[in-house]
């Protein structure tokens, strides 16, 4: 008797509890769609045309991602919106990914009815069509799925378009989740030159339900090239089942080239999660040894800077720096030196980082390109010796470095952004006036506007030249600024954080409202947050600040935290 009543209880409280989840999903989505309807309205009231279709749009493709009824809503009110056709294509993804063929179809019949520029129209309805095929596969119609994908292809033959590409490999491995496998392997196949995956993602999940024997029959029926990714999916599955020696010996089994590389780094990147350097930087090695065998060089190239990046995260600087420097490709190889002075930043190795950065510097001032990626770097430092608490010493060095004049404001920008994300706001100020005082601030942004002005009236390229000087130094401080805002947000000093939002220019304004918004909620003051969203005058700034209140919510609601 007494188990039978603890088993009523336990059922009414497990009754309940899913009674009370259900009830709260249903009032977050209801509270989204009405947060974001308001911002729709909100924004078709600016007054520039221009503003308002940017702002419209920027709505829409909000409801898209978590509104669906109100995007359609709004896209039937809207219709001339200049990215409608991308807005319903992106529609038709989400009806497909739930299987719901019949929103996938509605949308695509309303692609054929849609106007804006040609090549955007047709490339959204053959998005379109090719999720419709998909959404056929998720619901086990693969009949139909395969007549829509053969329609696709038929209709945008000589087209190249990657939807075709990707919807194989979709219904492919659904497929294979259906358990037709023979098929899903054949269509896994006739895209496995461009994207092997799913047919790695087919052959490992055989592995993952305990089939290995119709794993290893596949295997054997491939050619030699694709045999190697499917032994790479192999290694994936045993290494997510925890069989970490079988997956290392699979590995091994992979011959030397793209395949093995990956399988390797894939081992690594796991042993660094379970911080297990040591094992990581042997795989690091392995996978850097097999990679040299990659015949493609953009591949070979690409998968060496991914590897020379995770073999400094795993604490070998030297090694990593080795790798980079047999990277063929200039870009490639700039990028891996690059991210391995961040390894070696974050790692409180700031003198080896620094004298890293010098295989950054560009040879003269003119590589636009190259400086970016030097300062970019030293920015990283920066930015880590802030956190260890090292900001007087960042500041010193940043006014030391030689041929930056131009580029000290960048340096300057990200230390006190740092600070700001600290919570040091009030520091934050003091090494952004090493850069530019308040009030230059006021005067530059006053001569911007008169910049602009003069070029309304025709003025010549002296003023378009000045102008830019003006923006580049907007454009660097912008970091700063931003993180002072939201670290104002984050006490609720909602003054402070709009003072600094209405000083910028239209489009990085209303981008920082949306994040003021977002870091209100996240702080989980909804209520606080809405109140002040709703208060602000400018209707751009209210929309936008409200799309970043809804996708907080959105957000908190898929990570099961509830929002006040």
């Amino acid at each position: 008797m007494m188990l039978r009543t603890w088993l009523l209880i336990f059922l009414a409280i497990t009754s309940s509890t899913l009674i009370s989840t259900s009830h709260a999903s249903e009032t977050n989505e209801t509270e989204i769609a009405s947060i974001l309807l308001e911002a729709r309205d909100t924004a078709s009231t600016i007054k520039d045309s221009g503003e308002r279709a940017t702002a419209l749009d920027f709505v829409v493709t909000a409801q898209t991602g978590m509104d669906l009824l109100g995007a359609r809503n709004s896209l039937k009110l809207f219709p001339d919106l200049l990215n409608a056709p991308n807005h319903l294509a992106s529609l038709a993804f989400r009806y497909a990914k739930v299987g719901d063929t019949q929103g996938a179809e509605e949308i695509l019949t309303e692609l054929f009815r849609v106007s804006g520029s040609e090549q955007m129209v047709r490339l959204s309805r053959a998005n379109a069509l090719g999720y419709v095929a998909w959404a056929y596969a998720n619901v086990g119609k693969f009949e139909e799925a395969n007549r829509r994908l053969a329609e696709l292809k038929k209709q945008y033959e000589g087209e190249n378009y990657a939807i075709v590409r990707d919807t194989t490999a979709r219904i492919a491995e659904v497929q294979a989740e259906h358990g037709n496998v023979v098929q899903a392997v054949e269509l896994a196949k006739s895209v496995a030159e461009d994207n092997p995956y799913p047919l790695m993602s087919i052959v490992g999940g055989l592995v993952r339900t305990n089939n290995m024997p119709q794993a290893l029959t596949i295997l054997s029926d491939l050619e030699e090239w694709l045999q190697q990714y499917a032994k790479q999916g192999i290694a994936s599955a045993q290494q997510e089942l925890g069989n970490l020696k079988e997956a290392q010996t699979t590995a091994r089994a992979i011959k030397p080239g793209h395949a093995q590389a990956s399988a390797f780094m894939t081992l690594a990147n796991h042993y660094m999660k379970v911080q297990d350097k040591a094992t990581a930087r042997t795989l690091f090695q392995e996978a850097a040894a097999a990679a040299s065998s990659t015949t493609n060089n953009w591949i070979r190239a690409d998968i060496l800077w991914r590897i020379a990046a995770g073999t400094a995260t795993a604490g070998d600087s030297m090694s990593a720096l080795k790798i980079a420097r047999s990277i063929e490709k200039d870009g490639h190889k700039i990028f891996a030196i690059r991210d391995i002075v961040k390894a070696q930043a974050e790692q409180g190795a700031f003198k080896e980082a620094f004298n890293t950065t010098s295989l950054l510097r560009p040879p003269s001032s003119d590589d636009e390109s190259r400086t970016e990626t030097y300062v970019h770097a030293l920015t990283e430092i920066f930015t880590q010796m802030v956190r260890a608490n090292r900001t007087k010493e960042a500041r010193e060095t940043a006014a030391r470095f030689d041929g930056l004049t131009s580029h000290r404001t960048q340096l300057y920008s990200a230390i006190a952004a740092t600070q700001a994300d600290l919570d040091d706001i009030h520091g934050a100020s003091i090494t952004l006036s090493y850069a530019e005082s308040e009030k230059q601030r006021v005067a530059r942004r006053k001569e911007m506007a008169r910049l602009i002005g003069l070029l309304k009236q025709g003025q010549d390229s002296e003023e378009l030249r000045q102008l830019r000087n003006l923006q580049d130094r907007e454009y660097n401080t912008l970091p700063a600024l931003e993180a002072m805002a939201l670290a104002y947000a984050r006490r609720a000093s909602l003054t402070e954080a709009s003072k600094i939002a209405n000083d910028l220019d239209f489009h990085k304004r209303v981008g920082l409202y949306e994040e003021i918004g977002n870091t209100l909620m996240v702080s989980n003051r909804k209520t606080a947050a809405l109140q002040w969203a709703r208060a602000l005058s400018s209707p751009a700034d209210k929309a936008y600040a409200l799309v970043g209140i809804a996708r907080a919510i959105a957000t908190s609601k898929q990570n099961g935290n509830p929002t006040k």
